[in-house]
């Protein structure tokens, strides 16, 4: 539909039914009602289009949430509590220290609680560096070699 609006054939449907107005032929608040409906329609269209590019989106399970229990999903800018909504909980894994992390390290780090070195992170100063990351209180924390060691 939104295709046919950008069509000659509707421009000179509207034109021609603008010109039957002037001549007197048909009612001005028929062709608004018209209008009004094909507007409708266009609108309808787009929202469940955007509907369903964010269902897409957001409909694969990476894990669960560790701050409220809900599922995590995947979206376009990383991986979210599905329940921010309804619990209005924040819980949201994006970019850390300038690395999106992949689908596998997000669902290592919610199913065992840490990921596996993750190299190439850098730091506020521009310094490259390598860690892993855990899950402490709900929070991201980077885990260096040194604090993997026995102590």
């Amino acid at each position: 539909m939104p295709g046919k609006l950008k069509s000659p054939e509707l421009t000179g449907e509207w034109e021609k039914k603008l010109y039957d107005i002037e001549k007197g032929k048909l009612e001005p608040e028929k062709y608004i009602a018209e209008i009004k409906q094909y507007t409708k329609e266009i609108v309808e269209t787009a929202r469940n289009s955007e509907s369903k590019a964010i269902s897409a989106a957001t409909r694969k399970i990476i894990g669960k949430c560790p701050a409220c229990g809900a599922d995590v999903t995947e979206n376009k800018k990383g991986y979210g509590c599905s329940a921010w909504k309804e619990k209005g909980c924040k819980f949201f894994l994006g970019e850390v220290a300038g690395k999106k992390l992949s689908a596998k390290q997000a669902k290592d780090l919610l199913e065992k609680g840490q990921t596996k070195t993750i190299k190439g992170f850098i730091s506020k100063k521009g310094n490259k560096f390598d860690a892993a990351l855990k899950i402490a209180g709900g929070k991201i924390e980077f885990l260096f070699d040194e604090d993997k060691k026995p102590q």
